[in-house]
């Protein structure tokens, strides 16, 4: 735990490397997974292979461009498919976004960008 002394852009600093950190576990834990579906057991099926991985601190903005491309809202398993990442990843990036007035949930579990994006 931090003292409650420390400055907010020490604290900034201490979340970004966090947050990247957490961004690369995800990325090793998906690896892996994909590893032990190659290496599987018999009657295991293949995933679909993805995309490349997109840098991190970019996801919310890659989310974004794949909904404002869309036609239609799009649920987030065809988000992450569309940008090669975990459907976890995608869902918390939409959950963030819709905090932040970026994206609106359409219907049951679809999204598509807000007629009015607040500013930046």
């Amino acid at each position: 735990m931090l003292p409650a002394t420390t400055s907010l852009p020490v604290l900034l600093r201490k979340y970004r490397d966090a947050h990247r950190q957490y961004v690369e576990l995800e990325r090793v834990l998906a690896d892996l997974d994909r590893q032990i579906v190659a290496a599987g057991s018999p009657g295991t099926r293949p995933r679909r292979r993805r995309a490349e991985p997109i840098a991190a601190g970019d996801e919310l903005h890659a989310v974004l461009r794949v909904l404002q491309a869309a036609e239609a809202p799009l649920p987030p398993r065809e988000i992450a498919s569309r940008l090669g990442v975990e459907t976890v990843v995608v869902s918390r990036r939409l959950a963030r976004a819709r905090r932040l007035g970026y994206v609106e949930q359409t219907g049951r579990a679809r999204y598509r960008v807000a007629n009015a994006v607040p500013s930046l």
